[in-house]
């Protein structure tokens, strides 16, 4: 079994950047108006406006620094790697051995992806800093989307279930 490649998509990379900043702009354009009219700006317009911002400058600092081979997601024999996520990174490659069933399944926002329950997470957990990833990791299991990637959520799904299949 070969290792395969699923590349990040820069047409999906393009699109989450226009809606990030469009977000913006109306987030700012609203936050103008009422100064203009109020002379205030609430503290919680201030916070989406930011973060708004910062995630739009991440997104494109992300496409634009990170080569395309350092994201995407890596299928081989001893396991899954997916770089698209600042999780991903973190945890680095799941072994085949350590992963006891995937689905896909609605995440908080109810958008679907695919979550990969483990068998002893504690190893991978290690590598995680924040307690509220490591408990969605303990509940669900560990989160592979097909947002920024080249292919949908139903081939990843089957790419990956052929791998994990053939290598248990």
């Amino acid at each position: 079994m070969t290792t395969k490649f699923i590349p990040p998509s820069r047409k999906k990379q393009r699109q989450l950047s226009l809606i990030l900043g469009a977000l913006t702009l109306i987030l700012w354009g609203i936050a103008r108006w009422l100064y203009a009219e109020f002379s205030r700006i609430t503290i919680s317009l201030w916070i989406l406006s930011g973060a708004s911002l910062f995630l739009l400058v991440y997104n494109i600092a992300d496409f634009t620094f990170n080569p395309s081979n350092k994201r995407g997601l890596y299928l081989d024999q001893e396991g899954i790697l997916f770089q698209q996520t600042l999780l991903g990174r973190q945890i680095g490659k799941i072994l085949w051995k350590d992963i006891t069933d995937i689905q896909i399944q609605k995440n908080s926002l109810w958008l679907k992806a695919i979550y990969l329950s483990l068998k002893s997470p504690d190893k991978y957990l290690a590598k995680v800093s924040s307690q509220e990833t490591k408990k969605l990791i303990l509940q669900q299991g560990f989160p592979v989307s097909d947002s920024e990637l080249e292919i949908d959520l139903d081939e990843l799904f089957d790419r990956i279930q052929s791998y994990f299949h053939q290598k248990r």
